[in-house]
C-alpha cells in the first residue's frame, strides 16, 4: 500500500475558505507528486463519523488539514469535533505524524495525539491570526511542514544539550536546511509551540554548522559542540553539547 495522506479540511466560512483554497493550490498537489496518496475528507465530508474509519487505517501516515481548533479540539464541517481530547483511539494517532493549520490545538490536543503514540505534533497554542493582505505569507510559512514531510527530510545532525534540549538539523531533497528543537529532556514529546520550534530558513556555514533566525529575530546557531542563542535584546544563552549524531 502506498503511504497515505488524510486531508481533512473545513471550507464553511472565509476563515477556513482562504488556507484551503491555498493548500488545494499549493500543498496537495506535492503531495501527488511526490507520489503520496491523499485520502480527501474536506468540506461537507470533514467530520469525524467520515474521519475516524480512515484515521484509523495502517497505511495513513499523515493527518493535516485547515479548521477551526480549540485546546481541546479539532473541528471541521461546521465545528464539527473531529479529535477531541480523550474522544479518539489509539489507532488513529499511533506513528503518525500531525500538522493542523488551526487555533489552540496544541494545548491540550496535541499532548493527548503523543500520548497515543503520534510520532509528532504540529500545531498552535495560541490563536492563528494574521493581516488579510499577509495571508498567503503566514500560510505559505505554515506549510513549510508539509512541504519537509512532502520532501522526505533527512537529519544531518542531531544534538542533546546539558540543559535537556535536543535539536534536529534537517536537509530535503532541494538542499534545504531545516530547525526542529525541544527542551524537556531525551524522553519528552514533542509539541510545537509548547516546547518545540521550527525554522525553514538555517544557513549552512560549514561542516556541521548551522545558523538560523526566528520570527523575532533571535539568532540560532548549532554545532557539534554548543547551541548559542543570541536574542535581539543582547542576552546571549550557550549551552554545551552533551553528545551528537
Amino acid at each position: 500500500m502506498n503511504a497515505t495522506i488524510l486531508a481533512i479540511d473545513a471550507n464553511f466560512d472565509p476563515i477556513t475558505e482562504a488556507p484551503f483554497n491555498y493548500r488545494e493550490e499549493n500543498i496537495y498537489p506535492l503531495f501527488q507528486e511526490r507520489g503520496f496518496t491523499i485520502v480527501r475528507r474536506q468540506g461537507e465530508s470533514a467530520r469525524r463519523t467520515e474521519v475516524a474509519p480512515q484515521a484509523r487505517m495502517p497505511n495513513v501516515v499523515y493527518l493535516t488539514g485547515v479548521g477551526h481548533g480549540f485546546p481541546d479540539s479539532y473541528t471541521g464541517d461546521n465545528l464539527d469535533p473531529i479529535f477531541s481530547v480523550g474522544h479518539f483511539s489509539q489507532e488513529e494517532a499511533a506513528g503518525k505524524i500531525v500538522h493542523f493549520l488551526s487555533c489552540e490545538t496544541a494545548a491540550d490536543l496535541g499532548p493527548d495525539f503523543v500520548a497515543k503514540g503520534c510520532r509528532a505534533y504540529f500545531g498552535y497554542s495560541d490563536n492563528f491570526t494574521y493581516p488579510p493582505n499577509l495571508a498567503e505569507v503566514f500560510f505559505d510559512c505554515d506549510s513549510e511542514i508539509d512541504r519537509g514531510f512532502a520532501d522526505d527530510l533527512r537529519q544531518v545532525l542531531k544534538i542533546y544539550t546539558d540543559n535537556g534540549t535536543t535539536v534536529w538539523i534537517c536537509t530535503d531533497a532541494q538542499g534545504r536546511f531545516y530547525y526542529q528543537s525541544k527542551t524537556g529532556g531525551r524522553d519528552s514529546p514533542l509539541l510545537q509551540d509548547q516546547n518545540a520550534l521550527f525554522l525553514y530558513q538555517v544557513t549552512q556555514l560549514g561542516v556541521d554548522d548551522y545558523v538560523g533566525v526566528d520570527d523575532k529575530g533571535t539568532r540560532i546557531e548549532v554545532t557539534r559542540k554548543q547551541l548559542v542563542v543570541r536574542r535581539p535584546t543582547g542576552k546571549t544563552q550557550v549551552d554545551t553539547v552533551s553528545s551528537a549524531e
